[in-house]
Order: structure tokens, then sequence, then C-alpha cells
């Protein structure tokens, strides 16, 4: 069977869909030249004339894309010969019937069939007359802009509040700086200025870096008394009382094999101290409180 159809110059209106976040125009999906709307036939002037057309161009495109023919010809001993010119033709060829024969395999060729290719032709021919028209339209300064009737939709976020979340929440937070408040109770009674600064905590706690500072000092008067000091995270070598020193540290660094907890008077701990006291600890070492 053998589809024609004729086009012909007119105006129509493309359904299409612009989008407004990507800036773009396509025509709308599901949708072919059945439903785009005639708004007026023109005139086909025929003549004869040098240099390009748009109308030529359209025509030149689409003729490069699906311009194809398919021949079929019996050749004697070798059976079929199948040419085609161009990619459409083949493109739409049908060979379930040609597979199901016994015979040779170029001898099915007789029950080749090809696909209807009208519907995709006229939807890349109306593609490309659509697209054409944006460009007239975009580079012609002689068209006025139209205005024309067009639906919107867009994606909103829409929140919903839950008080009764919200209350809840508050209550917590509030019962949270309730408690913490209780702690600073008296603060008062301590006759000067107190933070929360790690070094001034570490001295309420008597740590053994600040032992020897005034015990009333203020943190920036504890930090100068301490001067430039060195720490580190370590072992620790301790005398037989606990008490941690530099000969301590000087024989426990000349320890070279595996301490055990037993290896009085050597005793170790893993604490914060100054740097020169302290050493990495090793595989198999035991560590007292």
């Amino acid at each position: 069977m053998i589809n024609e159809c004729s086009l012909t110059l007119a105006t129509v209106k493309y359904p299409v869909v612009i989008d407004g976040n990507k800036s773009t125009i396509t025509l709308e999906p599901n949708t072919s030249i059945l439903d785009d709307e005639v708004d007026g036939y023109g005139n086909v002037i025929v003549e004869n004339r040098q240099g390009p057309t748009t109308l030529g161009g359209i025509y030149r495109t689409l003729d490069n894309k699906f311009n194809s023919s398919a021949h079929l010809r019996f050749v004697g001993a070798v059976g079929y010969e199948f040419l085609t010119k161009g990619a459409t033709a083949v493109q739409y060829v049908k060979t379930d019937e040609m597979m199901k024969t016994d015979g040779p395999f170029n001898q099915g060729f007789c029950a080749v069939m090809f696909g209807d290719p009208t519907n995709d032709i006229l939807a890349s021919a109306r593609e490309l007359m659509f697209r054409t028209a944006i460009a007239a339209a975009t580079t012609n300064s002689s068209i006025q802009a139209q205005s024309v009737p067009a639906s919107q939709i867009a994606s909103r976020a829409v929140y919903a509040s839950h008080y009764h979340f919200l209350a809840i929440a508050t209550l917590v937070t509030a019962v949270a700086v309730l408690l913490v408040l209780v702690t600073f109770h008296g603060y008062w009674h301590l006759g000067r200025r107190t933070t929360m600064s790690p070094v001034e905590t570490a001295k309420a706690f008597n740590a053994p870096l600040l032992r020897n500072a005034d015990s009333n000092a203020e943190v920036e008067v504890l930090v100068k008394e301490l001067g430039p000091y060195d720490v580190r995270y370590g072992a620790v070598g301790c005398g037989p009382g606990g008490e941690v020193s530099a000969t301590a540290a000087k024989e426990f660094s000349q320890v070279t094999t595996t301490l055990l907890a037993s290896d009085a008077p050597h005793q170790m701990r893993l604490e914060f101290n100054n740097q020169a006291l302290t050493q990495l600890p090793r595989k198999g070492w035991r560590f007292s409180g």
C-alpha cells in the first residue's frame, strides 16, 4: 500500500510548552501535525530564481534525511539481491516473514515488507518548521511581539505549621536552660569574675600542672604564671608513690623492654602532661590507674 500526502504552505498555531526555569520552548508532547490549528493558507508562488530560500532549505534538509529507496531483484543462482539508497528504507524494513521461510536465507526476500514512515517524516518536518519559525521570529526585528493566551504550571513549596510541636520543643528547651542555670546559682559568692575557661576549670579541680599557682587567680593570671608550656597525651612514668618527676621520667625513658604493672618501682599512666615527660605508648605496656 502506498500513502501519498500533499503539504501546502500555511500559517498554523502550534501547541507549545514554555519552561521559564530552563528558558526553553518545545512542542507539546504527544501531539502531531493533526493537532495544529490552521490559521490560514498561503499562496504558492512558482518562480525560477537563483539563491537560497527558506522553503528550499527545508526541502534540502528533509530530502537529505529521508530520501531513500529500496530495490529487490532476482539475480539467478545467488537468489535475490536487495539494494538500498539512504537510511530510511533500511530503518523501516520488516524481516519477520522473511525469517520464517525454510529455503536459503536470501530466498525469503520475497516476503520482505516495509513499515509506514509517514508519521515519523511528518513529525520531523513539523519540528523543523517549528524551529525555523522561532529562528525567524528572533532574528527578524520587523516582526512585532504578539500576546497569546497561555497556562502556567509551577511547583511551590507550601509549609504547614504544627504549633503543638513548637510548644513541646519550646518547653523542652526552656527546661534545659533552667537546669543549666541552676548550676550557676551562688557564683557571685566567689568574689571575682569567673569564666568557663578550661584552664580555670582545671585549676578548680587542682590539676597537677596548676597546683602551685594562685588558687584565686583569674584565667589571665594563671596563663601568665604557667607560661609557654607544651603538653602531650601519652605514657607518663611515675615513682613508687605515683608522683611524676623528672627522675622517674628519665628512668622510664631508659626502659626498652615491655613493662608490666608489677615492674616496680616503675608505674605508667596515660594522661596529658609536659611533653618532655610523656612518651608514645608501646604495644604490651600496661598502665595503672
